[in-house]
């Protein structure tokens, strides 16, 4: 439509708005589960009902409004799907991990339609934003620990956790898309708002994890479940919050070289004991809370230091 942000990548394929942490749909026909709405009861539910705070506190950020009424600027909306793909670039890595790891064939099926889902992705994004990788992007804070923390769940816990933990990308863009007013013409986010509005992908896996969970009893822990999905929820929060925030300090810390970043986290310490990393507390209004969240999360994305014990450990 004119006006929109469509393209098409150097395969000759056309671009989309949709977001690319939710499941390509030309995969999801292979993948078991209907894409009916899953039973009431069910865990998918059960987690949701749970969120629901976040899930609106999301739909209210200045970002997410900005598309309802196609006003966001078009550089903040370029700035958060360069930060996005830093989540991209190393999800690719941890779902195609899971997957290796997965035994059950239905789960593997989808584990790797998610590494398909953003492989794909990596390659046309060079094209699109004349980005190479992963190495010259200065995320945001709250997506550095997302990262990271999807990654430790991919790595460590139990395949099937994997999955959960990528329930909250795939049902909250749908949920909010749905949320939004109907697109006019004129608004150059309608075809973001038209894409994501569909949650068969987030319904299948729900419906998906009921049938795993009947045939594995005892695999899946609902409060570890619920814990990973609440987790993933608010790093998806901060990722919105953070989108039009210009006081994040991630850039700064990224530019610091590696001994002036470890005193920059050791000497605000004190100040940021309340707020560890691991247990997702909100954006902090302390500054020096901020700084030292991003601090400790660039350390630890260069490997300078370990994950810390106070970190929400997955399930084992």
């Amino acid at each position: 439509m004119p006006g929109s942000f469509a393209s098409r990548d150097h395969h000759g394929r056309q671009t989309s708005m949709r977001s690319p942490r939710r499941l390509a749909p030309h995969l999801l026909a292979d993948l078991p589960g209907s894409v009916d709405p899953p039973p009431p009861t069910s865990l998918f539910w059960t987690m949701w009902r749970a969120s629901t705070a976040t899930a609106q506190a999301a739909l209210q950020t200045g970002f997410i409004q900005g598309f309802g009424a196609g006003t966001l600027a078009p550089v903040t909306y370029g700035g958060f799907n360069v930060n996005d793909a830093y989540y991209c670039f190393n999800g690719a890595d941890d779902y195609q991990g899971a997957a290796a790891r997965a035994t059950d064939p239905g789960l593997q099926a989808f584990l790797t339609a998610k590494y398909q889902s953003y492989q794909q992705y990596n390659e046309t994004f060079p094209t699109l934003w004349r980005v190479r990788d992963a190495s010259g992007l200065a995320p945001y804070t709250a997506c550095i620990l997302y990262s990271l923390y999807e990654g430790i769940i991919a790595a460590a816990a139990p395949a099937i956790y994997a999955l959960i933990v990528m329930i909250p990308c795939e049902y909250l863009w749908a949920w909010i898309a749905s949320q939004l007013p109907s697109p006019p013409p004129s608004n150059l986010y309608g075809p973001w708002i038209t894409e994501n509005n569909d949650p068969s992908g987030a319904y299948k896996m729900g419906n998906y994890l009921d049938t795993y969970m009947a045939a594995n009893p005892g695999m899946v822990d609902q409060a570890d479940a619920l814990t990973i999905y609440q987790a993933a929820m608010s790093y998806e929060l901060q990722n919105f919050q953070a989108a039009t925030d210009p006081t994040d300090p991630a850039l700064e810390m990224a530019a610091l070289d590696d001994d002036t970043l470890r005193r920059r986290w050791e000497d605000t310490l004190p100040a940021a004991g309340a707020a560890p990393s691991g247990v997702v507390p909100p954006l902090h209004a302390d500054a020096e809370v901020r700084r030292n969240r991003a601090a400790h999360a660039e350390l630890i994305k260069r490997g300078l230091v370990d994950v810390p014990s106070d970190w929400r450990r997955p399930p084992t």
